[in-house]
């Protein structure tokens, strides 16, 4: 960033692009064979369904009383029909099959990676795992209410008929309830408006791209509009279940405290008879009071490299979606240390993102009274002198995200705000992005 030293090239985890630990890759890799094998298990139940699968009824025909489904014959089958009144009215459009198609790629493989490339692990496992997810749900809903779509049209003629014998080829008419299709394409709208600060071309480029696939289900007779409604449902659930257990947002009524507040644990004076059992004693000293502290002379501390060692300890345990107590612990303590260390070094701007730094951690461990406190102390450093716009702006989410820890929802608003107005004066295409994905990554708190 302007004005950043290298030593604090780990301010803002945007800008790690790919840089992942090994165990990171490792679960990337996890994860994109979960959706292939979720993809599979579309493809395995997409097919009529058995004898003992059939619903309690057989749909008919209103006008005419016949069987819109063949009852006997060598493959008879019945299943739900869903068609109402206003898919009668819809048109085919077969150019449609292009997006229709170019889902296949965008969805599964293009948008978990783009959060990769921005550095976001944590939004690539919530993309990921809302895709694995999202088919769980719809594939107990094809074993339990099978639908079939009727395909009254013909394909036509040219490069859209062809495309849209391909579709209908290789994707069979079942299964439709709710639509896959709208379950990951919802999926992927919400990860892409997440990085439309980010990665502003790729988003507002992809998003408008795939609103299509909404009227293409429809427009190419391969769902009905009760498959799409649910499929977005689907989608949208299952997008912001996953994004509260593998980013943790923290959401709490305004000026409400804990349910239980935590009792604080009040160290005990020892025992003077008890100091002789717990002092390390030399061999051959018969009593503590014969061993003498040696005097070492104290070596000198690199301040600044224990400085850059444990900020970047806090950026390691906050990329770790899955941290424990004893880690959430020690982020905060790594944060204070490297606080410690910085103090030390003859670097203002080092200072502010320090007090920064040890806000970040408080708010991602549940600490809003000390998140706030240190947010505070930030932001009374930066507006004394002249500071990098991004810098102010960056200030400015961190004391948002520590009131959002609070569930302080109307000055987190104030302070993202404040922070979109400082941003407007970076000239760093670079660093307005990289700032712009911070402001959005806060959580959302309902305003009081």
């Amino acid at each position: 960033m302007g004005g950043m030293t290298s030593d604090l090239v780990r301010f803002d985890p945007p800008l790690r692009a790919w840089r992942l630990t090994r165990r990171q890759w490792f679960l990337a890799v996890l994860v994109f064979l979960g959706i292939a094998l979720a993809f599979a298990s579309y493809v395995l139940l997409n097919a009529a369904p058995p004898p003992d699968r059939w619903p309690a009824f057989f749909a008919t025909d209103p006008s005419t009383g016949e069987l819109v489904q063949p009852l006997a014959g060598d493959e008879p089958y019945q299943t739900f029909v869903l068609k109402s009144w206003l898919d009668e009215r819809i048109p085919f459009v077969p150019l449609l099959a292009i997006p229709y198609l170019s889902f296949l790629l965008i969805v599964p493989i293009v948008v978990p990676l783009l959060n990769l490339a921005v550095g976001s692990f944590r939004r690539f496992l919530t993309v990921g795992l809302a895709l694995i997810v999202s088919q769980l749900v719809l594939d107990a809903a094809f074993v339990l209410f099978q639908t079939n779509v009727i395909r009254d049209v013909e394909a036509g003629g040219g490069l859209a008929g062809d495309l849209v014998r391909v579709v209908w080829g290789n994707d069979q008419p079942f299964n439709g309830y709710p639509s896959g299709h709208c379950a990951w394409t919802t999926i992927a709208l919400l990860s892409l408006w997440r990085l439309r600060h980010r990665l502003v071309k790729t988003s507002w480029i992809l998003m408008p791209w795939l609103l299509l696939v909404f009227p293409a289900t429809v427009m190419l007779r391969q769902h009905y509009l009760m498959d799409v409604y649910a499929g977005i449902a689907v989608g949208f659930a299952c997008y912001w279940a996953c994004m509260f257990i593998v980013e943790r947002p923290r959401l709490v009524p305004s000026n409400e405290g804990p349910l239980i507040a935590p009792q604080p644990v009040v160290p005990q004076p020892m025992p003077v008879e008890q100091v002789a059992e717990v002092v390390p004693v030399p061999w051959g000293a018969e009593d503590p009071a014969e061993y003498v502290v040696p005097d070492v002379t104290p070596v000198p501390v690199d301040h600044r490299a224990k400085a850059v060692a444990t900020y970047n300890r806090c950026w390691d345990l906050l990329d770790n979606p899955t941290r424990s107590a004893d880690e959430d612990a020690e982020l905060l303590t790594a944060a204070f240390a490297s606080r410690y260390h910085w103090l030390a070094v003859d670097d203002e701007q080092a200072h502010i993102i320090a007090e920064w730094m040890v806000s970040r951690a408080a708010a991602a461990v549940g600490e809003p009274d000390i998140a706030i406190l240190f947010g505070r102390r930030a932001l009374a450093a930066v507006i004394t002198g002249e500071r990098p716009a991004w810098l102010r702006a960056s200030i400015y989410e961190g004391l948002a995200r520590a009131y959002a820890s609070a569930g302080d929802g109307t000055r987190r608003d104030e302070c993202i705000a404040r922070a979109w107005v400082e941003l407007e004066a970076e000239q760093d295409v670079e660093d307005r992005q990289a700032i712009a994905d911070q402001i959005e990554d806060v959580p959302q708190v309902p305003a009081t």
